[in-house]
């Protein structure tokens, strides 16, 4: 309950419809990697294999849109007065804090997003190796790299 209510209330979208795309415009995004280096999803979500109407990353819409890169960031922590709102949103992800260091979470999410690529039937890869990202655009995966705050 805690999770779902802090993912609709801090991952909102401004449209509800995307917006008509001109057809030079779909053309020059289609002709490029499109890359977004700091998708905070770990932090929100148990999974991403589903559709949603609401936040801002899910595994369906962002192949929708094209997007080729996605740099999940990993975080012990919201910046707010030592964790007092982390914790309950964390355990409430099924990712306990109590007696945890802060490197066994970190690795706790990590694993999160190992588990999102291995259950995504090659529609999403994590990237571990510069060959893994070169591969961009040639088999319809998103590939994915995490970034640690």
């Amino acid at each position: 309950m805690i999770a779902r209510l802090a993912d609709r209330a801090l991952n909102r979208r401004a449209h509800r419809a995307p917006p008509a795309v001109r057809p030079e415009v779909a053309a020059f995004h289609e002709a490029l990697p499109v890359v977004d280096l700091v998708v905070g999803t770990v932090l929100f979500r148990r999974r991403v294999d589903r559709r949603l109407g609401h936040g801002h990353f899910d595994l369906p819409r962002a192949r929708a849109g094209g997007l080729d890169v996605a740099g999940f960031t990993v975080a012990t922590g919201f910046p707010d007065v030592r964790g007092t709102l982390s914790r309950p949103h964390f355990a409430a992800l099924g990712v306990d804090p109590r007696g945890r260091a802060p490197i066994e979470l970190a690795e706790a999410f990590v694993r999160r997003v190992e588990g999102w690529a291995a259950a995504s039937g090659g529609r999403l890869v994590l990237a571990r190796t510069p060959a893994d990202l070169a591969a961009v655009g040639t088999d319809g995966a998103l590939r994915a790299f995490l970034g640690v705050q």
